[in-house]
C-alpha cells in the first residue's frame, strides 16, 4: 500500500483526494474504495487525466453501476443492502415484542461482477438507488425516477 486516505463517502472530498494522490503519483496498480461516490469520483479523475483506470472496487449504488458499464473498467462491487438497516429495526420491534432473537447474524453476500450488475443497473433511475433494493417498483419509480 502506498497511500491511504478517507473520502468520507462524498464524491466532492474523494475526488480532490483521488487528484492529489494521482499527481503524487500516477502508476497505481489498484484501489481499494469502500464507497461508490468515492469510486465514481476517483474513475472521473483517471479519465480527467486521459489515464488507464486501474482495477478499483465499488458498492452497489445506480450511479456507479452505469459508469462501471459504460468504462468497463475492471471492478467488483460489494454488497451492503439498505434493507440491513430495516432488518435491524424489525429485530428492536421483535425484541420489544418479548419475540426470541437470535445472539448473532451473519450478513456475508458474494461481491458483484459486471455481468450481475448489469441485470440491476436502472438507466431511468437516478444514481442514488442502492441494490438490491426491497422497495417496490412504484416507489423506486416514485423517489429515484430521473427528472
Amino acid at each position: 500500500m502506498i497511500a491511504e486516505e478517507h473520502g468520507d463517502w462524498q464524491y466532492d472530498k474523494a475526488k480532490k483526494l483521488c487528484e492529489t494522490l494521482y499527481l503524487n503519483n500516477p502508476e497505481v496498480d489498484g484501489i481499494w474504495s469502500s464507497g461508490a461516490d468515492m469510486t465514481r469520483a476517483c474513475v472521473d479523475v483517471f479519465k480527467q487525466f486521459g489515464a488507464k483506470i486501474p482495477p478499483i472496487t465499488g458498492e452497489g449504488n445506480n450511479g456507479f453501476f452505469g459508469q462501471w458499464i459504460a468504462d468497463g473498467f475492471k471492478s467488483i462491487s460489494a454488497e451492503y443492502s439498505p434493507a440491513q438497516g430495516a432488518a435491524g429495526i424489525r429485530a428492536a420491534v421483535a425484541l420489544l415484542e418479548g419475540k426470541e432473537l437470535k445472539k448473532h447474524y451473519d450478513y456475508n453476500p458474494p461481491g458483484w461482477d459486471i455481468e450481475k450488475i448489469k441485470k440491476y443497473y436502472r438507466d431511468d433511475l437516478s444514481a442514488n438507488v442502492w441494490w438490491p433494493s426491497e422497495l417496490p417498483e412504484d416507489k423506486l419509480k416514485e423517489f429515484y425516477a430521473k427528472k
